[in-house]
């Protein structure tokens, strides 16, 4: 049902559950198995397309009634000792349609999901070619140090593995909207790099579901969602989780939106940054694409090597800072052994050092009741009452935002000197020391995709999963 975005609540709209979606798509067939019994408890509807056996027909049969008991034991042995899937070519004993498949196995409440993909063209690669493949990636990967050719090579390069029309590079911003920062694609379709997205583009509980899951592919927009039955897993009665299900369906919003953009098939591998999700490398098909569990994983260890990389880049750039912050605080204390009955004059000759350290425009020294005033700053009777009746009051030894009038409605009056700040605070017991660093307001033009006040909201309470 299409909803106009005045008839909805956006907050409605982020509370879908991702994990609970009822259904899977079209491309492969899901089995849930009790781990005491091994007995099939929930299956996906489709299983006479694949399987050639009809879906209440395979519910509440042994699992060795399709898997050999060796396949068992050795799938078993695995998720006893571990806690992520297990994957291997599987030969079923009962098997009319003649279709081969690769298995994939997780575990969760307490019950063991087998899902089952047929094996395409593509799955005949031999290891050597896989290699080859993620072995140049990253070659040409740590051919450079600069972050921005970093992330526009890894275009290339999945692009290169994957023949995907368009490959971006997707990075959220503080406010969780987000940016195309790197781009690679078929030279006759338009371009997405520089364009801004809102943060209702890609919901928080989708965020949520990539920072928790390295990839995920939908081959086909089109698909009709396949439901699991029955629904409610029997032993717990309570959804069926597919939190790290390949298959599971997607949510009708996304799909909608995959539609508007032209796009038939997409593929998603997340960035990390420690445990935050910092951004999404994206990957766009005009017509149905399927890629092999092979190729997804090669992609899947690019989308790992890149948030090592950038967690490395941030730490190195956090190095140098931490350097030239060291510096500066051995010349003033040297200059204040020097001069110590001169505090103020240590500083203000050494106000430069202090402002190229935050690239500001303007810095205040409030030591002993006494304002030093060091570049573009708000007056001393303005800077006195942000202290008084702003920073004092909440007895917060760092503080910074970008725009100190939401925090500091007076701030309005002296904008043009000091949209953000940056204020570190000492608090003893009869005195307060303050250094407060100003920027002014910073301009800059954003390319939006589309109009980000203007939008549609599809709601299905039948199939809510991202």
């Amino acid at each position: 049902m299409m909803l106009n975005l005045s008839s909805i609540n956006l907050n409605d709209h982020e509370q879908f559950y991702v994990q609970y979606p009822g259904s899977i798509q079209s491309h492969g067939v899901l089995l849930v198995i009790d781990i005491q019994t091994l007995n099939i408890i929930q299956v996906s509807e489709n299983t006479q397309d694949f399987l050639g056996i009809k879906p209440r027909t395979l519910l509440g049969k042994p699992l060795n009634y399709l898997l050999s008991s060796k396949t068992i034991t050795n799938i078993l042995g695995f998720v006893d000792k571990n806690n992520h899937e297990y994957v291997e070519k599987i030969k079923l004993k009962r098997n009319p349609k003649k279709l081969k498949f690769r298995g994939i196995f997780h575990t969760i409440q307490d019950s063991l999901i087998l899902e089952l993909e047929p094996l395409s063209p593509e799955d005949n690669k031999s290891s050597i070619e896989i290699y080859n493949l993620f072995r140049n990636s990253i070659i040409n990967i740590e051919l450079t140090n600069n972050l921005e050719e970093i992330l526009q090579i890894i275009t290339q390069e999945v692009r290169k593995i994957t023949q995907f029309d368009r490959v971006l590079i997707y990075r959220f911003e503080f406010d969780s909207s987000g940016v195309v920062l790197a781009e690679d694609k078929r030279e006759d379709i338009e371009s997405y790099l520089g364009l801004h997205y809102p943060a209702y583009d890609i919901p928080t509980p989708a965020r949520q579901f990539y920072s928790s899951n390295w990839l995920r592919i939908i081959p086909n927009v089109f698909y009709q969602p396949i439901p699991i039955i029955p629904r409610q897993h029997p032993l717990r009665n309570e959804e069926l989780d597919l939190s790290h299900a390949v298959l599971r369906s997607v949510f009708p919003c996304h799909v909608q939106y995959l539609k508007n953009m032209g796009v038939s098939a997409s593929m998603s591998i997340s960035i990390m940054n420690e445990s935050k999700l910092w951004g999404l490398i994206a990957c766009h098909h005009y017509s149905p694409k399927y890629i092999s569990y092979e190729t997804r994983k090669i992609c899947e260890f690019l989308g790992q090597f890149i948030s090592a990389k950038l967690l490395y880049k941030q730490e190195e750039k956090f190095r140098e800072y931490r350097r030239q912050i060291q510096q500066i605080q051995s010349l003033i204390r040297d200059e204040l052994n020097k001069n110590y009955n001169s505090i103020s004059n240590v500083f203000n000759k050494n106000k430069g050092h202090l402002i190229n350290l935050t690239h500001s425009q303007g810095l205040a020294i409030c030591l002993d009741e006494k304002i030093s005033l060091i570049g573009k700053t708000p007056t001393q009777e303005q800077i006195e009452d942000l202290i008084i009746n702003f920073l004092t009051p909440q007895k917060i030894e760092i503080f910074y935002t970008d725009s100190l009038e939401k925090n500091y409605p007076k701030a309005a009056e002296f904008q043009n000197k000091a949209c953000g700040i940056l204020a570190i605070s000492i608090f003893l017991t009869n005195s307060n020391y303050h250094i407060i660093w100003f920027r002014t307001e910073q301009a800059h033009e954003v390319k939006w995709a589309g109009n980000p006040d203007d939008f549609t909201v599809i709601s299905d309470e039948h199939n809510m999963t991202q």
